[in-house]
Parts: C-alpha cells; sequence; structure tokens
C-alpha cells in the first residue's frame, strides 16, 4: 500500500473527522485535495491548543487517550505534517551547524536536542483546520525493509510503503531517522533495525 492522498482520500478523511468529533465543518470533504497549495490563505483554524491524537513508540495511533482503529490512522497520516515552528528550528540550527567550527559542533548537537523538546511537533492539517499530535519516537515507524536498485523499500507498521534513497536514513541518537515525503520522519522498530544493520554488513563484505 502507497502512501498517497488523492480526491477520494480527502472525503474519507473527512468523514473520518467528523465521525470522531474532531471536526464539524461541512465543506471538508468538498475540496478536490487535501494537498493543495495554502500559500496566500489564511492559516487554518486550530481545533485545539492540545494535541488531541498521539502516536506511540511503536507507531500506533490514539485519539484522546484511546487506542485509535487503524483504518483512521492510515487516512490520517496521508495529512500529517511537521508544525511550522519544527521545520523552522531544523533549518536553523543545520545552518548553525554548517558554518560552526569543528571545535563547536558538540555544544550545537546539544542545542539541537534542547530545541528538540520544544518543537511544537505535528500536525493533522486541511485546507480549513488543523489538529495538533503528539508523538513518541516518530510519526512513521518501520517494521520491515528491503534493498532496490536504488535504496531502500520500507514498510511501516501501519502498511504504508516508501522508497527512499540511501541518503534519506541517517543514524542518530535513536537509531536511524529517515526523511520521507511531505517532510514525514521515520523510525524503525528493533527488528527491523538489526535486519537493515544486517544489509549495511552484508553490502561492506
Amino acid at each position: 500500500m502507497t502512501h498517497k492522498a488523492d480526491s477520494n482520500s480527502a472525503q474519507l478523511v473527512a468523514e473520518a473527522l467528523t465521525e470522531l468529533g474532531v471536526s464539524r465543518n461541512p465543506n471538508l470533504g468538498s475540496n478536490p485535495s487535501l494537498h493543495q497549495d495554502l500559500k496566500g490563505r489564511d492559516e487554518p483554524k486550530l481545533c485545539s491548543p492540545a494535541p488531541l491524537f498521539h502516536i506511540d513508540a511503536d507507531g500506533h495511533w490514539h485519539y484522546q487517550g484511546s487506542p485509535l482503529p487503524d483504518k483512521f490512522a492510515r487516512l490520517f497520516i496521508t495529512i500529517l505534517r511537521p508544525e511550522p515552528a519544527a521545520i523552522a528550528t531544523e533549518k536553523a540550527l543545520a545552518k548553525s551547524m554548517t558554518s560552526a567550527p569543528p571545535e563547536l559542533t558538540n555544544g550545537h548537537a546539544n542545542d539541537r536536542q534542547s530545541a528538540a523538546s520544544d518543537e511544537p511537533g505535528w500536525q493533522l492539517v486541511t485546507p480549513f483546520e488543523r489538529v495538533r499530535v503528539s508523538v513518541s519516537l516518530a510519526p512513521v515507524i518501520i517494521v520491515d525493509v528491503e534493498p532496490t536498485d536504488s535504496g531502500y523499500l520500507l514498510t511501516s507498521v501501519l502498511g504504508h510503503e516508501y522508497t527512499v534513497p540511501s541518503a534519506a536514513i541517517e543514524p542518530d541518537d535513536k537509531g536511524v531517522r529517515i526523511h520521507l515525503p511531505d517532510g514525514l520522519l521515520g523510525a524503525m522498530s528493533r527488528s527491523c533495525y538489526y535486519r537493515f544493520a544486517e544489509l549495511l554488513i552484508d553490502d561492506q563484505s
């Protein structure tokens, strides 16, 4: 199953948000795309200052403390985006680390960890409203990895597939950090990480 949003999924997302009581906007599903460019328009309204959804360390979704059925999670992941402040923080810190002398790199790494704890996090974004989502480890947890000619085919715990180049997978203090489409970030489950390590060893042997 490929991660993708189209007019059909837009309608399904609208119906799911309404069913959960998150959205009461009758026009939410009438737009042909949830990925339209919103430049020049007012920022969509924030439903609540507190996160209504949570993604745990295993990649499973929860709504106000209760497990969310995967059928909803598969829809919502198609409109999950990093909050603007998180993007700005990452870019600013990346720039500072690039221009900093080598002896200051560790200090900037510590700054990054500190700033990361202050990041607002993630949100579901539609043309009409935004819903905050808290994340334990990463929005997408990868449970299977297979090599391809140009990189890797990744499968998430929700069943979505992502094809990424090797450069999209970077080591970090929690294992690996995976850059996915639409600004999403991924991490690997423990067993998947061991599988990935074996693939790297095989490539080097």
